[in-house]
Protein backbone atom coordinates (compact mmCIF):
# COMPACT_ATOMS: atom_id res chain seq x y z
CA UNK A 1 0.00 0.00 0.00
CA UNK A 2 1.37 3.38 -0.98
CA UNK A 3 0.16 6.73 0.33
CA UNK A 4 1.39 8.53 -2.78
CA UNK A 5 1.46 7.33 -6.36
CA UNK A 6 5.04 8.56 -6.73
CA UNK A 7 6.12 6.03 -4.07
CA UNK A 8 4.75 3.07 -6.03
CA UNK A 9 7.17 1.32 -8.39
CA UNK A 10 6.26 1.38 -12.08
CA UNK A 11 6.21 -1.83 -14.15
CA UNK A 12 7.05 -3.88 -11.07
CA UNK A 13 4.20 -6.25 -10.11
CA UNK A 14 2.70 -9.13 -12.08
CA UNK A 15 -0.58 -9.16 -10.11
CA UNK A 16 -2.62 -6.60 -8.24
CA UNK A 17 -5.78 -6.33 -6.16
CA UNK A 18 -8.11 -3.34 -6.29
CA UNK A 19 -10.24 -3.05 -3.19
CA UNK A 20 -10.12 0.66 -2.35
CA UNK A 21 -12.98 1.83 -4.54
CA UNK A 22 -10.93 4.88 -5.60
CA UNK A 23 -10.01 5.62 -9.20
CA UNK A 24 -6.65 7.18 -8.22
CA UNK A 25 -5.63 3.88 -6.62
CA UNK A 26 -6.84 1.95 -9.66
CA UNK A 27 -4.75 4.24 -11.92
CA UNK A 28 -1.63 3.71 -9.79
CA UNK A 29 -2.21 -0.05 -9.88
CA UNK A 30 -2.30 -0.06 -13.69
CA UNK A 31 0.99 1.84 -13.81
CA UNK A 32 2.64 -0.52 -11.30
CA UNK A 33 1.88 -3.73 -13.21
CA UNK A 34 4.20 -5.40 -15.70
CA UNK A 35 3.25 -6.27 -19.27
CA UNK A 36 0.39 -8.81 -19.37
CA UNK A 37 -0.22 -8.34 -15.64
CA UNK A 38 -3.52 -9.21 -13.98
CA UNK A 39 -5.81 -7.11 -11.82
CA UNK A 40 -8.36 -8.72 -9.51
CA UNK A 41 -11.09 -6.21 -8.65
CA UNK A 42 -12.70 -6.69 -5.24
CA UNK A 43 -14.42 -3.33 -5.33
CA UNK A 44 -17.60 -2.52 -7.17
CA UNK A 45 -16.76 1.11 -7.86
CA UNK A 46 -19.52 2.49 -5.65
CA UNK A 47 -17.18 5.22 -4.39
CA UNK A 48 -15.77 6.30 -7.73
CA UNK A 49 -15.98 5.18 -11.34
CA UNK A 50 -12.94 3.19 -12.47
CA UNK A 51 -11.23 4.30 -15.68
CA UNK A 52 -8.81 2.29 -17.78
CA UNK A 53 -5.55 4.13 -18.34
CA UNK A 54 -3.33 4.03 -21.44
CA UNK A 55 -1.13 1.55 -19.54
CA UNK A 56 -4.01 -0.94 -19.51
CA UNK A 57 -3.90 -1.18 -23.30
CA UNK A 58 -0.15 -0.66 -23.76
CA UNK A 59 0.70 -3.45 -21.29
CA UNK A 60 -2.19 -5.69 -22.37
CA UNK A 61 -3.38 -6.02 -18.76
CA UNK A 62 -6.18 -8.37 -17.71
CA UNK A 63 -9.01 -7.76 -15.25
CA UNK A 64 -10.68 -10.57 -13.34
CA UNK A 65 -14.01 -10.22 -11.53
CA UNK A 66 -15.76 -7.63 -9.45
CA UNK A 67 -17.81 -7.72 -6.28
CA UNK A 68 -20.90 -8.07 -8.43
CA UNK A 69 -19.51 -11.27 -9.96
CA UNK A 70 -17.56 -13.87 -8.02
CA UNK A 71 -17.78 -13.81 -4.26
CA UNK A 72 -14.75 -12.85 -2.17
CA UNK A 73 -13.76 -16.49 -1.59
CA UNK A 74 -13.61 -17.15 -5.34
CA UNK A 75 -11.54 -13.99 -5.87
CA UNK A 76 -9.09 -14.94 -3.15
CA UNK A 77 -8.80 -18.51 -4.51
CA UNK A 78 -8.00 -17.11 -7.95
CA UNK A 79 -5.44 -14.70 -6.51
CA UNK A 80 -3.71 -17.31 -4.34
CA UNK A 81 -3.55 -19.81 -7.21
CA UNK A 82 -2.08 -17.18 -9.53
CA UNK A 83 0.61 -16.06 -7.11
CA UNK A 84 1.40 -19.32 -5.29
CA UNK A 85 4.73 -19.72 -7.08
CA UNK A 86 5.43 -16.04 -7.69
CA UNK A 87 8.41 -15.34 -5.43
CA UNK A 88 8.33 -11.55 -5.93
CA UNK A 89 4.76 -11.30 -4.70
CA UNK A 90 5.26 -13.74 -1.85
CA UNK A 91 8.03 -11.51 -0.47
CA UNK A 92 5.52 -8.76 0.42
CA UNK A 93 4.11 -10.89 3.24
CA UNK A 94 6.19 -10.53 6.39
CA UNK A 95 4.46 -13.42 8.12
CA UNK A 96 2.69 -16.53 6.82
CA UNK A 97 0.34 -18.49 9.03
CA UNK A 98 -2.28 -21.21 8.80
CA UNK A 99 -5.91 -20.35 9.58
CA UNK A 100 -5.62 -22.13 12.94
CA UNK A 101 -2.90 -19.65 13.97
CA UNK A 102 -5.01 -16.56 13.29
CA UNK A 103 -6.14 -15.91 16.87
CA UNK A 104 -2.67 -16.41 18.34
CA UNK A 105 -1.22 -14.16 15.62
CA UNK A 106 -3.61 -11.33 16.59
CA UNK A 107 -2.75 -11.92 20.25
CA UNK A 108 0.99 -11.67 19.48
CA UNK A 109 0.40 -8.45 17.53
CA UNK A 110 -1.72 -6.98 20.35
CA UNK A 111 0.95 -7.85 22.91
CA UNK A 112 3.71 -6.34 20.76
CA UNK A 113 5.54 -9.66 20.31
CA UNK A 114 5.42 -9.30 16.52
CA UNK A 115 4.70 -6.35 14.25
CA UNK A 116 4.12 -7.52 10.66
CA UNK A 117 2.52 -5.14 8.18
CA UNK A 118 1.21 -7.93 5.94
CA UNK A 119 0.16 -11.42 7.05
CA UNK A 120 -0.74 -14.15 4.58
CA UNK A 121 -3.30 -16.56 6.04
CA UNK A 122 -3.30 -19.94 4.29
CA UNK A 123 -6.71 -21.63 4.32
Amino acid sequence: MFNYGSACPINHYDYGLECSGHNDAFNILQKSLTKEGSICILSDGNKERFELQPEFYEKELKIVGSSDGWDYKKHSEWFINEVRNDTKLNKIFEKKIKKEELISCFEDIAEGKINPLKVLVEY
